[in-house]
This record gives C-alpha cells, structure tokens and sequence, in this order.
C-alpha cells in the first residue's frame, strides 16, 4: 500500500494537544500499516515555547505564531485545540480559506461562528469537523478520519483509539 503522509499543524498543546501528539506519534506505524496514512504533528502553535511539554516533537516544531503554522504549506490539516474565540476564529478562517481541511474541539466557536466557518469550508470544498467528547486526543483524530472511505478510515479509527468499529 502506497502510503500518503498527512501533516498536521496544531494551534494549541496544553492537556488535549499533548495528548494528541503522543497518540500520533505512538500509533504513527499502526496508522500506516493498516490505512496507508503517514501521521506526523509538524507544527505546534503555544503561548510559551520555553514550557517543556514533554511530546514527541522536535523543538523548532513549536512556535508562538499560530498564524505562521496555518499559513505553512508543509501543513496538510489544522487542529484547534487553543479555545476561545479569537485567534481561534481568524486562524480557523485562514486555514479553510488556504484550502486546508480543519478539525476543532472548540463548542464556544462553532456556536457563536459556526455558520461563518461551515460556509467557508464550504465554499473552499474542504471539511471543517468537530468533536469533543473525551478521550479528547482520540476523537479529534476519529472525526477526520471518519471522512475518509470506511475501509480506510475504520483503520486510523481503531488504530488510534483502540476501540472496535460498530459501523
């Protein structure tokens, strides 16, 4: 199976993020294996570079330009993880401008601009998707991957949450 890399940007990398960015690196093989996905956390967007987070990501990953990670053309997907409604709000609208599909946790967001932001995915033909319940880390990746055809998205599901598929 001819593997596709998928570079993901994340603007935020407190509890959930980091959380996220164990997950794809530990299940980064499996992912592979069975879907053909190469998973790999490439940019991070935090408050504080000089916090050690403890992620498996090299350091010059990290910056505290969240514009800069949106705007990069080595990012396939954004995930939002910072909360809030602004920055959160531009930076989300860049990325579905720039064509790069968005994958969100952020209930204060789509409530207040989720019109806002669906039609701008819309109109770039990308996806905008959202979950939030817990396992966090998890969910974020199984919302993406469930656009995918089942067969490859069962996959990156299972993998990395570790649940059977009931679908």
């Amino acid at each position: 199976m001819e593997s596709s890399p998928i570079r993901v940007g994340m603007l935020g990398c407190g509890h959930v993020g980091a959380a996220l960015a164990v997950l794809v690196a530990e299940r980064r093989e499996e992912v592979l294996r069975r879907t053909g996905l190469d998973l790999s956390v490439t940019r991070i967007a935090v408050r504080n570079t000089a916090i050690d987070r403890d992620v498996p990501v090299d350091d010059d990953a990290f910056t505290t330009d969240a514009a800069s990670v949106v705007a990069d053309p080595e990012v396939d997907v954004v995930v939002e993880l910072m909360g809030g409604i602004e920055p959160a709000r531009e930076l989300l609208a860049a990325a579905l401008s720039s064509g790069k599909p968005v994958v969100t946790a952020n209930k204060e967001l789509l409530a207040n601009h989720g019109a806002e932001l669906y039609a701008l995915a819309e109109a770039n033909g990308v996806d905008l998707l959202f979950e939030a319940r817990w396992p966090g880390p998890s969910r974020l990746c199984g919302s993406y991957a469930s656009r995918w055809p089942a067969s490859r998205s069962g996959g990156l599901w299972a993998s990395l949450t570790a649940r059977p598929i009931s679908s």
